[in-house]
């Protein structure tokens, strides 16, 4: 099964998938953590055939209760 192979994204493969991105949001919640920049590029396919994800890239993630600014604009998309 390839990724590119139009079968692979079903229903069930896609519920999996968005049913580990809440597991792994609701654990960095409990650890008191903000991640701050969750877009599809923070997703990683682990294991096609196991549909295991990896949320990554925590560079802009934040404590609680540290200073949050309300910088929005995600760098790789600004404008020059």
């Amino acid at each position: 099964m390839e990724l590119n192979d139009p079968k692979y994204f079903t229903l069930g493969v896609v519920q999996a998938v968005a049913k580990q991105i809440l597991i792994a949001m609701e654990y960095i919640h409990s650890l008191h953590i903000i991640h701050s920049d969750l877009k599809p590029e923070n997703i990683l396919m682990k294991s096609l055939s196991q549909k295991l994800i990896k949320v990554i890239d925590f560079g802009n993630s934040a404590f609680f209760h540290d200073y949050l600014t309300y910088y929005i604009q995600t760098r790789s998309y600004r404008a020059p």
